[in-house]
């Protein structure tokens, strides 16, 4: 359990069980709160009641836009420093055009 409540809280939302898994798993080995969800349309409300540091967003889920889910989110975000990019397997390339 990270030591101050407000830091090193991870929201993640990706429709892959495996890398929710993978992602949940590390993030605790680096000592962050986590908390996962494969089910969109619940992150704005985990956003708003859990106030993570950091949203980490699957951009190409089936059926939603990801782009404004992690808009959402992130005005709910404790955190509003320097943007976090969103990490998910599928992203990769457009992550690699945008630097």
């Amino acid at each position: 359990m990270a030591s101050n409540p407000l830091s090193n809280r991870l929201l993640v939302v990706d429709h892959d069980p495996d890398f929710l898994r993978l992602i949940k798993s590390a993030a605790k080995g680096l000592d962050f709160d986590v908390i996962v969800t494969g089910d969109p349309s619940t992150i704005v409300k985990k956003a708003e009641f859990w106030r993570p540091t950091v949203p980490m967003i699957d951009l190409r889920t089936p059926g939603i836009d990801g782009i404004r889910l992690r808009i959402l989110a992130e005005a709910r975000c404790t955190a509003h420093k320097a943007p976090q990019p969103p990490i998910s397997p599928g992203f990769r390339g457009l992550q690699e055009v945008a630097a």
